[in-house]
């Protein structure tokens, strides 16, 4: 779902939001319309992202320094905090049945031999 797509007539029968509401500034605003096209027994995804992790299983000082210059930049333009605060504000307007699940993606360098540095991911 889009921003763009929150104006179009049949904007409530998306299944899900993925990214979004931290992007908007009237959030919550746009959080109360979607519980509210809710009806009965239906479901609500919602995915949204938060900064708290970064950094904290890395112990490289360099990457630590520019994942937080890099968390700095997208907090203008984003709620980086948002994701944490999600499961409150979705209790608070009487849905029920709710789930949290957390992913936090870890890449670390390997050296190939001659062809020098991949990533591999262990997520």
């Amino acid at each position: 779902m889009t921003e763009h797509q929150l104006d179009q007539p049949d904007w409530h029968a998306k299944k899900y939001a993925r990214l979004l509401l931290n992007h908007l500034p009237e959030r919550e605003v746009v959080l109360d319309r979607l519980v509210a096209a809710l009806r009965p027994g239906r479901w609500l995804l919602l995915e949204e992202g938060d900064t708290f992790s970064v950094g904290a299983i890395d112990e490289d000082t360099d990457h630590a320094l520019a994942m937080r210059a890099w968390c700095d930049v997208l907090a203008t333009v984003a709620d980086v905090d948002f994701g944490r605060k999600l499961p409150r504000l979705v209790v608070s307007r009487g849905l029920t049945e709710i789930g949290v699940e957390c992913e936090l993606p870890y890449a670390e360098a390997v050296h190939s031999g001659r062809n020098g540095w991949r990533s591999r991911s262990t997520s």
